[in-house]
């Protein structure tokens, strides 16, 4: 369709909320794909973007240039001069998107709203781009969350791992002691339990990381159950062998949560690193038991030999050993080449869990200078 205009009786202060729109509109595309572009590295959600920029190019179309550049009067715009609240300041990469996105999506609202007035055809499309916009809003955030998360998970040594019962008093010296991920893991406890348990630890997290008490927010990952794991907003979920596939729990939890998978030999091993970049997508490994330990007492046994040979593999995601590791014999298992451990009765069976946590994320620290 060729470039239209509101019928002669028009009021020419209509054109000028049009034209507004149009460029805030294009303006927040643009600074949603160049972020999705240059710090996500994600093509494939780069090319959507690139569509739907096309496509809000396409609906501007519609509207006269001679119309829009006549009506345009930014000097004498009353609310150029306006500074809401934080205009100038942006807390973190998150922030500008959310605003960014709220840009375009009441830039389409405008447009569709004011459109009605001559051009039917606009708004429905404008309607339609809304709505497009908010799935786009939701895979970029999936996506850059997904990110964060690996980040973290990328630069995380120490895991612990905790019940249901244990106290935020406790959880805080652990976290302040230096340990950047936690499991909620309790073969006793009820769904419920469960469920209040994890609302606590990620309310608990959020509150560290905000009091600046940790330099970086842990994070939490629920044992077994994806559902959960949701329902809570953890970061992400672990499961085992005998669980639900890995397939499965990746489509449970979406894109921008973790998922961790167990493993005790080798050929395991291979098969986690195929899902680490297909659909999956496991993004870190348990290697284990290592030692013998009361916490699974049905665990096949694997030994530092096995995480030897992880070390050859090269797994290109995070592996952390598993399996009694405790402050006396974790100087083995760095010798093998793992730089990255999980605990549960080395920190939370000790009289100080905070100090046993300390402990623990020296000996992993001093190893790597």
């Amino acid at each position: 369709m060729s470039e239209s205009k509101p019928n002669s009786a028009a009021d020419r202060s209509v054109w000028r909320v049009l034209d507004a729109a149009a460029d805030r509109g294009r303006e927040a595309v643009r600074v949603i794909e160049d972020a999705v572009r240059f710090l996500a590295d994600d093509a494939a959600l780069d090319a959507r973007l690139k569509a739907f920029r096309h496509e809000f190019a396409a609906l501007t179309a519609l509207l006269s240039w001679d119309e829009r550049l006549a009506s345009r009067a930014a000097d004498s715009d009353v609310g150029s001069a306006l500074e809401g609240a934080g205009e100038y300041t942006r807390s973190s990469l998150e922030t500008i998107l959310a605003a960014n996105f709220c840009r375009l999506q009441e830039s389409l609202r405008s447009l569709e709203e004011f459109s009605k007035l001559a051009l039917p055809e606009m708004a429905r499309r404008a309607e339609r781009l809304r709505y497009a916009s908010y799935t786009l809003q939701k895979e970029t955030h999936a996506v850059f969350s997904a990110a964060d998360r690996l980040a973290r998970l990328a630069a995380a040594r120490l895991y612990v791992l905790v019940t249901a019962g244990i106290s935020d008093d406790d959880v805080e010296q652990i976290a302040r002691a230096g340990t950047e991920v936690f499991q909620l893991r309790d073969k006793q406890a009820s769904d419920r339990e469960l469920y209040h348990a994890g609302r606590r630890l990620a309310a608990l997290f959020d509150r560290l990381a905000g009091s600046g008490k940790v330099p970086v927010r842990p994070l939490l990952i629920v044992n077994d159950r994806a559902d959960l794991a949701v329902a809570v907003g953890a970061d992400g979920v672990h499961v085992g062998q005998t669980e639900l596939p890995v397939r499965e729990a990746r489509r449970v939890i979406g894109p921008g949560m973790i998922l961790g998978l167990s493993t005790s030999r080798p050929d395991e091993a291979r098969e986690a690193i195929a899902e680490a970049a297909g659909p999956a997508r496991v993004d870190y490994l348990g290697a284990g038991s290592v030692f013998p330990t009361e916490t699974k007492t049905d665990a096949h046994a694997a030994g530092l030999d096995y995480l030897r040979i992880l070390n050859d593999l090269s797994v290109p995601v995070p592996v952390f050993a598993i399996g009694g590791i405790n402050a006396g014999n974790l100087p083995r298992v760095l010798e093998t080449g793992c730089r990255r451990v999980c605990v549960a009765s080395a920190v939370t069976g000790r009289a100080d869990m905070g100090r046993a946590a300390q402990e623990l994320h020296t000996i992993l620290t001093q190893k790597e200078e």
